[in-house]
């Protein structure tokens, strides 16, 4: 995947929020060297190739972007005006009215993929850091994996190891936004964290057992 852009520079410019939007979270290896990609950020398809680049299947998705509360959109804002910055790019931003439909994509080992939806990033319930919409790779649903975990979604980032752990990036974005000589959005001004990895194993929980 690659992508170039040209930007007119003008009087008025607005940098967009997709002109800078690159789906590496929404791309993913098979274990047979197959690729899933979900370009465009606001595609409700997941486009299967083989190794070879060509056009296995695409699989369609039910559920289509989320529309973006005052906080995603605050935080889509500044990273967006940030890059812009950083880009020597005048002017405002505008920014999406929509989270990306689907914000990772994973292929596990088995030969599934884990789908984690945009709306998942934002919408958290006590001890839930996320879930993943788990779709076979003929494009049936399977099961909605809940991740239980004590973390942010926004802030941190999980990435998936081919035997199956999970390594957590704590404070991934607050790295970030250093990187772009800024803070974050919503900052109480606290320390920030230095960054850490965090190696997890998978456990599937029987659903008749209640956990704290």
């Amino acid at each position: 995947w690659s992508k170039s852009i040209e930007l007119k520079l003008e009087k008025g410019f607005h940098m967009r929020e997709a002109d800078v939007d690159t789906p590496e979270q929404r791309f993913a290896l098979g274990p047979e060297g197959q690729i899933a990609l979900v370009a465009p950020r606001d595609e409700t398809t997941i486009h299967i190739f083989n190794s070879d680049a060509d056009l296995i299947r695409s699989i369609h998705l039910e559920t289509g972007p989320w529309q973006r509360d005052g906080k995603a959109t605050s935080f889509a804002r500044h990273l967006t005006k940030q890059l812009a910055r950083t880009l020597g790019l005048p002017g405002e931003v505008q920014v999406e009215k929509t989270e990306p439909c689907v914000a990772q994509l994973h292929w596990a080992a088995d030969g599934n993929l884990w789908l984690q939806p945009g709306e998942a990033v934002y919408h958290q319930e006590d001890g839930l850091y996320t879930w993943y919409e788990v779709i076979s790779p003929e494009g049936e649903w399977l099961m909605t994996a809940r991740i239980l975990l004590d973390a942010d979604p926004v802030l941190d980032r999980m990435v998936f190891m081919p035997d199956g752990r999970m390594i957590l990036i704590q404070g991934f974005m607050d790295a970030y936004f250093s990187f772009l000589g800024t803070k974050r959005p919503l900052s109480d001004g606290s320390e920030r964290e230095p960054l850490k990895l965090v190696c997890y194993e998978l456990v599937e929980l029987d659903p008749d057992i209640e956990t704290d």
